[in-house]
């Protein structure tokens, strides 16, 4: 089965954005080293960026954040835990078909400058993530919005309204 890999957006006027995104080397992981850990250990296909609910020198959250991680991705070394993972080789590339990242396997980049809030960047991944028939999802998030987005990512994935299209992932999160 597929694995899709969703980072969630963290408002941009966060106070402490830097050590939430990007963490602490060399044993605090922000979201996206964390994601290039989890991208490495399940050889994932797809890797989400959301938002687009704020905005930093011209720059949406999804686009922000990886912006962040392309520019900074020689500093992933930094991290310990991350230091199985170097070996490998981390590398991102933009291509003509979209960005994609590589850490042994190739996994695509989806980056959503679109949706507002938690809700709609789960529907947008889920909707990214059948496009490219991935079926489990592991979401990515800090200590104190993680409760909330699983607690949306169930709600969301289990909602009668959406007839079932969701439901895998609400069975494979």
């Amino acid at each position: 089965m597929k694995t899709g890999i969703v980072v969630h957006g963290c408002h941009l006027g966060a106070v402490g954005w830097e050590n939430l995104v990007w963490g602490i080397a060399p044993h605090q992981m922000g979201r996206l080293p964390k994601a290039i850990q989890i991208l490495a250990q399940l050889g994932a296909s797809v890797v989400y960026f959301g938002t687009g609910a704020s905005e930093k020198d011209g720059k949406l959250e999804g686009q922000y954040a990886f912006d962040t991680l392309f520019a900074r991705k020689s500093e992933l070394a930094h991290f310990e835990a991350l230091q199985h993972v170097m070996h490998l080789g981390i590398d991102i590339h933009l291509t003509p078909d979209g960005p994609v990242i590589y850490t042994g396997t190739q996994a695509k980049v989806v980056i959503d400058t679109y949706t507002q809030n938690t809700v709609e960047e789960l529907i947008g991944a889920a909707e990214a993530f059948i496009a490219n028939d991935v079926g489990q999802i592991v979401l990515i998030s800090s200590a104190t919005h993680m409760p909330r987005c699983l607690k949306d990512a169930q709600r969301v994935y289990n909602d009668p309204k959406y007839e079932n299209r969701y439901k895998r992932f609400a069975q494979n999160l």
